[in-house]
C-alpha cells in the first residue's frame, strides 16, 4: 500500500503580515489560507489578554481590532498587551522569540478551530527564511516552529519561492530566469537581495534592520509633527505602539497606492479615533525619507524587546532611500555580479510596491525587466508551496529519462551519421567542381588540342593542385562548420523535443549557436556545450583536411599524385609518346624519354585510322570517367577515415547530452 502524500503548508513569516499557502504534495495548485476576513494572509500581530485565557493571544485582525476598539478602561481591566514587529529580532531578543512562538502556536490553534489541519501529522511544513540569515537565526526559527507544534519544519530560502512563482507566471523566458534572476524582497522588517543562477542562490545579502517598519515610524513621526503633543499623550496612554504599527502602516500603504497613480496631488487620511492628516505630498515624503530619525516610541519598543537598533540609526538622520540603494549596489559589487548578468528582477514583499523602489532599481541596474506577482505579498508562500511537488515530479522524470536515454542516443547517432555523410559528399563535390572542373579539365583539354610534354602536363596539374591546397582548407572548414551547425542544432532540437515529450523543458537560449568560417560564434550557449562544439569541429576539420590533401597533393604538396584515376589517364598519354618514339628509337629507349618528348598537336593519326591519338585518349568521356573515379576514390577514403571520427563525435555528443540532462532541475519541470 503506497504511503499517502502529505499536503504542503508554506509559511512566509513576515514582520507585518504572514502568508500561509496550502498545496497538495503531488500537485502544483497552491491556495492561500485566509484567516482574516476578505484578506489573504494574516497580520503578524497578537493581543495578550486575561479576559479569556484559552483565547489568548488573539492574532491577526482579531488582535488589531480587539485592541483598537477597546476603551482605555477595557485595556487596563483585561491587561491588554499588543505585540507585533517581533520577527526581525528573534535571534537577539528572548521576548521576540516568545512572541513568535506564541504567534505560530495560535495559528495552529485557530486553524484547528476552522477544521484546517496544519500539524506535522497531516502536512509537510515549509517556512521561508531570508537567504542571508545566519545559522543562529535559522536554528532559532526551527526551534520556535518545533516548540509551537509544527514538528521539524523545512527552511527554504525565500528567493527560491520568488523564482518558482516567477517561472509559473510565464512572464519571461525560462532561459532568462536561469541565466540571472535578481530577487528584491523589501518587506516589513527586512530588505533582502538574492542573485540566482541555474535555479540556485549564488549570492544573497541584505539588511535585517532596513524595512517597512522604519517607514511606519517615519509616518508616525509625521503624524506627531502634524499633531503637536500627540506623541507624549500616546506614550503615556500606551497607544503609541498600536498607532505606529497599525494606523500609520495603513496610512503608509494607502499613501503608497495613491502615489503610484499620481504624485502631484496631496493626500488625506483618517487614523480612526486618532484624528486626520491632510495635505500629505510626495515631496514631503521624499524629504522625510532622506532625513529619517527614529521616534521615542520606536526606540523604547526596541529597548524593551531586547533588540536595540544599531548605533547608526540613533546617532542622527538617516537617508532611508540612499540606504536601500547602497545595500543593493554594495551587494552586487561584493559578489562581482555584472549588470549584464541580471536578466530578470523580481520584486517581492509589500514594501516593494513603493514607486521609488522600481525607479531606483531602473537607475542602478539599467534594466526594466521587472516581475511582480499579482499577489506580491503571497509570492514567496505560493512559490515555496509547490516545491515538494516539483521535487517529487522531477525525481520521477529523472528516473524515466535515465531508462529512455540509451534509445534516444541511438536515434541521435543516426542523425549524426547522416549529417556527416552529407558533409563529406559536399566537400568532395565542391573540390572536384573547383579543382578538377575549374582547373585540371581546362589543362587536359588544352593539352589535347595543342600537345606538349607529359612532364609539363604533370607540372601544370601539380602546380594547380599545390595552389589549391589553401582552398581545400577553406572548403573543408566551411562545409564541416555548416554540418556542425546543422548537427548541433539538430541535437539541441532533439533534446528539447525529447524533454518536452517527457514534460520537461530545456531553456531556450534566445540565440542558438551560429557557425561561421572562423569556426564558431556561440552566442549564449552553455560554456560546456560551446567547448564540445569547438572540440568536435576542430577534430573533424583537421582530420579531413589531412586526408583530402594527402589524396590530391603529393610531392610535399607540389604535385598531383600520379596514381589512381589520374595515373591511368596520364599513363595512356605517356603511351602515345612511347608509341611515337618507338618507331625510331625502340621501345626501351622511348620509355625513358617519353615524359620529356613533345607530342605535337598535329601528330599523324594512328596507322590505319584517321583519329588523333590525343583526341582518342583524352576524350570527354574518359576525362569524365577519371573525374568519377576520383570522386569515388576520395569519397571512399573519407568514409573509411570517418569511422574513427564518427565514434569520437558520437562520444562527445553523448557526453554533451548527458551533461545537459544532469544540469536539469526542478525549474525545468513543465
Amino acid at each position: 500500500m503506497s504511503q499517502q502524500v502529505k499536503d504542503v503548508i508554506a509559511i512566509d513569516f513576515g514582520t507585518t503580515n504572514t502568508y500561509i499557502t496550502r498545496c497538495p504534495g503531488n500537485a502544483r495548485t497552491p491556495s492561500p489560507i485566509q484567516f482574516d476576513s476578505n484578506t489573504v494572509g494574516i497580520e503578524t500581530a497578537m493581543l495578550y489578554s486575561n479576559e479569556s485565557p484559552e483565547e489568548s493571544p488573539y492574532i491577526g485582525e482579531q488582535a488589531v481590532n480587539g485592541f483598537g476598539m477597546a476603551s482605555p478602561e477595557e485595556r487596563k481591566r483585561y491587561e491588554y498587551a499588543f505585540r507585533s514587529h517581533f520577527k526581525p529580532d528573534i535571534e537577539q531578543s528572548g521576548e521576540c522569540r516568545k512572541n513568535a512562538r506564541d504567534f505560530f502556536a495560535a495559528i495552529l490553534r485557530d486553524a484547528a478551530r476552522h477544521n484546517l489541519r496544519m500539524g506535522p501529522l497531516n502536512c509537510r511544513v515549509i517556512v521561508g527564511v531570508p537567504s542571508e540569515a545566519n545559522h543562529t537565526y535559522r536554528e532559532t526559527l526551527k526551534t520556535i516552529a518545533r516548540e509551537a507544534g509544527y514538528g521539524e519544519v523545512d527552511l527554504i530560502d525565500e528567493p527560491i519561492g520568488a523564482m518558482l512563482d516567477g517561472i509559473s507566471s510565464n512572464m519571461f523566458p525560462l532561459s532568462d530566469i536561469i541565466a540571472g534572476f535578481l530577487v528584491i524582497d523589501f518587506g516589513g522588517g527586512t530588505c533582502d537581495f538574492a542573485f540566482l543562477k541555474n535555479g540556485k542562490v549564488q549570492h544573497s545579502w541584505g539588511d535585517m534592520y532596513l524595512g517597512g517598519r522604519l517607514f511606519d515610524d517615519l509616518f508616525f513621526r509625521w503624524y506627531c509633527d502634524l499633531n503637536p503633543g500627540k506623541e507624549k499623550e500616546l506614550l503615556e496612554s500606551g497607544d503609541d505602539f498600536f498607532v505606529r504599527v497599525y494606523h500609520c502602516r495603513q496610512w503608509k500603504e494607502k499613501f503608497s497606492q495613491f502615489m503610484t497613480k499620481t504624485t502631484g496631488k496631496p493626500f488625506s487620511y483618517v487614523l480612526g479615533e486618532y484624528g486626520k492628516v491632510s495635505g500629505i505630498t510626495w515631496e514631503d515624503f521624499i524629504e522625510r525619507a532622506r532625513n529619517y530619525m527614529p521616534t521615542e516610541s520606536f526606540l523604547r519598543f526596541q529597548e524593551d524587546s531586547g533588540a536595540p537598533l544599531p548605533a547608526s540609526l540613533k546617532s542622527g538622520r538617516t537617508d532611508l532611500l540612499r540606504w536601500f540603494c547602497d545595500s543593493l549596489e554594495s551587494g552586487l559589487k561584493d559578489a562581482d555580479i555584472s549588470l549584464k548578468d541580471i536578466h530578470v528582477i523580481a520584486l517581492a514583499g509589500g514594501s516593494c510596491q513603493w514607486s521609488f523602489i522600481s525607479e531606483y532599481c531602473r537607475k542602478i541596474l539599467h534594466n526594466d525587466r521587472f516581475f511582480r506577482s499579482n499577489q506580491p505579498y503571497a509570492t514567496i508562500a505560493n512559490g515555496l508551496a509547490v516545491l515538494p511537488a516539483l521535487e517529487s515530479e522531477f525525481e520521477r522524470k529523472q528516473r524515466e529519462l535515465s531508462a529512455k536515454l540509451p534509445d534516444f542516443i541511438r536515434e541521435v547517432n543516426k542523425g549524426i551519421f547522416s549529417e556527416l555523410a552529407s558533409g563529406r559528399s559536399r566537400i568532395v563535390t565542391k573540390i572536384l567542381s573547383e579543382l578538377f572542373d575549374g582547373k585540371i579539365r581546362p589543362i587536359l583539354l588544352e593539352f589535347r588540342e595543342k600537345g606538349g610534354t607529359v612532364a609539363k602536363l604533370e607540372n601544370d596539374i601539380g602546380r594547380e593542385a599545390a595552389t589549391f591546397e589553401h582552398r581545400i582548407n577553406v572548403i573543408v572548414e566551411e562545409e564541416i562548420v555548416g554540418s556542425m551547425h546543422t548537427l548541433f542544432g539538430m541535437v539541441l532540437d532533439s533534446v528539447r523535443s525529447w524533454l518536452k515529450e517527457n514534460d520537461l523543458r530545456m531553456a531556450e537560449t534566445g540565440e542558438e549557436a551560429r557557425f561561421t568560417a572562423d569556426k564558431v560564434n556561440l552566442g549564449r550557449l552553455d560554456p560546456k556545450i560551446a567547448e564540445t562544439i569547438v572540440d568536435v569541429v576542430n577534430t573533424i576539420v583537421g582530420t579531413i583536411i589531412v586526408i583530402v590533401i594527402a589524396n590530391i597533393c603529393g610531392g610535399g604538396g607540389t604535385a598531383l599524385l600520379m596514381a589512381g584515376p589520374f595515373g591511368l589517364l596520364l599513363g595512356a598519354v605517356i603511351g602515345v609518346a612511347v608509341a611515337l618514339l618507338a618507331v625510331t628509337m625502340g621501345k626501351e629507349k622511348a620509355t625513358g624519354m617519353a615524359k620529356s618528348f613533345t607530342i605535337p598537336s598535329n601528330v599523324s593519326p594512328i596507322p590505319g585510322t584517321r583519329v588523333n591519338p590525343l583526341h582518342a585518349i583524352l576524350t570527354d568521356k574518359k576525362i569524365d570517367s577519371c573525374r568519377a573515379d576520383m570522386n569515388k576514390d576520395l569519397s571512399k577514403k573519407l568514409e573509411d577515415a570517418s569511422t574513427g571520427i564518427l565514434k569520437e563525435v558520437e562520444s562527445k555528443i553523448e557526453r554533451l547530452i548527458r551533461d545537459e540532462i544532469s544540469r536539469l532541475s526542478i525549474v525545468n519541470v513543465r
